[in-house]
């Protein structure tokens, strides 16, 4: 007969996680100060040169701004937009008004008139050319010598 000796099997999930935290561990106890990392590590990434919409773009030339000062720049640019349509929304009324106004004025009718005479005669411009290459090629005939 055979005798079995005790097997013990261990779940490599935990051992991979023991692992995984003795890693961290020793990696982190070489970093140092953590606050003094993480604090550097912010900080270069706040002072990043972005583009004005906060992304980095292609070309340095294209990387003037600090990411806080874009962000920053960005939300203001929002937040006056959203207050402009809000207004608009609220005097919308007004502003047809106005406009209507504008438009019913002699030397805005005239401006409109002659933006729209210049479209149509920009539209009937021809711009059609016709180019004509000619050119001779010796044809070979067999009969030439009477054959």
């Amino acid at each position: 007969m055979k005798e079995e000796m005790v097997s013990l099997k261990i779940d490599p999930e935990i051992v991979r996680n023991s692992l995984d935290k003795r890693i961290q561990a020793a990696i982190v106890s070489q970093l140092g100060n953590t606050d003094e990392l993480i604090g550097g590590i912010v900080s270069l990434a706040l002072k990043r040169k972005v583009d004005r919409d906060g992304n980095l773009g292609r070309y340095d030339s294209d990387n003037k701004y600090d990411f806080l000062e874009a962000m920053a720049s960005k939300s203001i640019r929002q937040a006056a937009e959203e207050a402009l349509r809000e207004w608009l929304d609220a005097n919308k009324a007004k502003v047809k008004n106005a406009v209507l106004k504008e438009l019913q004025k002699p030397s805005r009718q005239r401006s409109i008139a002659k933006s729209f005479a210049d479209a149509v005669e920009n539209s009937l411009e021809c711009s059609w050319r016709m180019s004509c290459d000619i050119k001779f090629r010796e044809v070979e005939n067999n009969n030439r010598n009477g054959a």
